[in-house]
């Protein structure tokens, strides 16, 4: 099955924002939530969304299924975000930072561009 790839920005509004995510909803499609990654890739600890992609589909789904209650975790499906997009969210966030809308602890911080895919959490 072919990767869906997110192609326009103004198809998505944002969310919420955490140290090191972007939760947008997606205008087309309000019961779904798209999580993009945060610049963090020198943290010592990071991990590239397809890692966690595949980490939930193989390891968290399963258990889940197996106590018998696979409906307690939102369906994620991995997207290609174009680059373009991420360019026109970072600089909406840098815009958020100008009319200080933004957590001071938040300011600087963008969107990743080296990987651009990012998951779509399905809240249904």
């Amino acid at each position: 099955m072919a990767m869906t790839t997110v192609r326009d920005a103004a198809e998505l509004r944002f969310f919420a924002e955490g140290g090191a995510n972007v939760i947008y909803t997606v205008a087309s499609h309000p019961d779904q939530l798209l999580r993009l990654r945060k610049d963090v890739t020198t943290s010592a600890d990071y991990v590239r969304t397809s890692q966690i992609a595949a980490y939930l589909s193989t390891t968290i789904r399963p258990r889940f299924v197996r106590a018998g209650i696979p409906e307690a975790i939102a369906d994620h499906e991995l997207l290609r975000v174009d680059r373009k997009v991420l360019y026109e969210l970072n600089e909406a966030l840098r815009k958020q930072e100008k009319k200080g809308l933004r957590d001071p602890a938040r300011i600087g911080c963008t969107l990743e561009l080296n990987e651009g895919m990012a998951e779509n959490n399905r809240r249904s």
